[in-house]
């Protein structure tokens, strides 16, 4: 029998010409479970026991063994042209075979999965889903989430501006060497394509303004992040606080121009 990306030329079921076996590969399949279903590469191949010889395209070819109430099985093997082996597949039993999944909401009072949560939770002290589609945050509130957030955010900030700071610093150190090295051995803008030290002096002057741009990236980054936290911090109001306490804040005209104002009670 036959099976993987196409029928090899001259095989037939149940046997092979020598001059066709030379041009193909052969596989002798063993499997401990009589009646399992075997394929290879997605091509029905029978149940065990598999009497005779499977011939395949030489290449890789997938052997797929399933059986009712056991793990599926795969194994990949390898054939050159007129090459044989023999192969065992051993199907383990699934412990889970036969497991019945409840319908959702039909775990009554318990929830959507049939286990009643502690404390009369929702499924457990970690975070989950709300009733509204909403994430528990662990008893954080959201301005405790986007404090945290936006000071992570900030550090980031601040790291990538002092990291490409100190290579700023670095490339125009070497700039600097290499350009007293062009002009004593030049003389005064005396650089010029296709010398190596005028290369390098050019690519000393890249890699600082690079890094000088990514720097300034950074510390803006982290200015703005950093202002977000810190109004997150004093302005955005508790869960709990007073309407008549909150603070508020709005842009209004003023006598030649515009104004910010912050109002409130502290």
């Amino acid at each position: 029998m036959t099976c993987g990306r196409g029928k090899p030329s001259e095989a037939r079921r149940g046997g092979a010409t020598p001059q066709a076996k030379k041009e193909i590969g052969t596989l002798s399949i063993t499997v401990n479970v009589e009646g399992a279903n075997v394929s290879c590469d997605g091509r029905d191949v029978g149940k065990a026991p598999i009497e005779g010889e499977v011939f395949v395209e030489p290449g890789a070819t997938s052997v797929v063994v399933r059986a009712e109430g056991h793990k599926e099985a795969l194994r990949t093997v390898a054939l050159a042209k007129g090459e044989t082996k023999a192969i065992e597949i051993t199907l383990e039993t699934d412990p889970n075979a036969g497991a019945v999944v409840p319908a959702p909401g039909a775990g009554g009072n318990g929830g959507a999965s049939g286990i009643e949560p502690a404390n009369g939770g929702t499924g457990g002290n970690g975070a989950s889903a709300d009733a509204n589609g909403g994430v528990d945050t662990g008893g954080m509130s959201t301005k405790t989430v986007v404090v945290i957030a936006g000071s992570a955010l900030t550090a980031i900030g601040l790291g990538v501006g002092i990291g490409f700071t100190i290579a700023k610093g670095n490339a125009k150190d070497d700039a600097e060497a290499l350009r007293q090295e062009t002009t004593a051995a030049l003389g005064p803008g005396g650089c010029r394509a296709g010398v190596a030290a005028c290369d390098d002096l050019a690519d000393a002057n890249d890699r600082g303004e690079s890094a000088a741009r990514l720097s300034a990236i950074g510390f803006i980054g982290a200015g703005v992040f950093g202002a977000g936290t810190l109004a997150a911090l004093f302005l955005w109001p508790d869960k709990k606080t007073d309407v008549s306490r909150s603070t508020r804040f709005g842009a209004q005209p003023v006598r030649g121009g515009a104004g910010f104002q912050v109002s409130g009670s502290f």
